[in-house]
């Protein structure tokens, strides 16, 4: 669910923080159901957003055979990156 490590598949000069947090999925149940998972981001829990009903989940229940499109943001590890020419380019 945090750091994957995308440097593999990156340019070289772009993989000086190639890492990216899982913060939503969303899922399909089949059924043409289709509900989200999503973590807030101050306190680290995870929720199921579905119809009406908001529940807090154990993050164990996010990797599931449901998902249908994962949302990741790239990490803040690295300080020096912002003042990298190309990050200022292309983000």
């Amino acid at each position: 669910l945090k750091n994957l490590d995308l440097s593999n598949y990156m340019a070289e000069e772009l993989t000086m923080n190639a890492k990216y947090d899982l913060f939503s999925v969303c899922c399909h149940s089949g059924t043409g159901h289709f509900y989200s998972l999503c973590k807030k981001e101050n306190d680290d829990n995870w929720y199921r957003f579905e119809d009406k009903k908001v529940t807090k989940i154990d993050k164990l229940s996010v990797v599931n055979n449901k998902a249908l499109i994962l949302f990741y943001k790239k990490t803040k590890q690295n300080n020096r990156l912002e003042s990298h020419c190309l990050f200022n380019q292309y983000f």
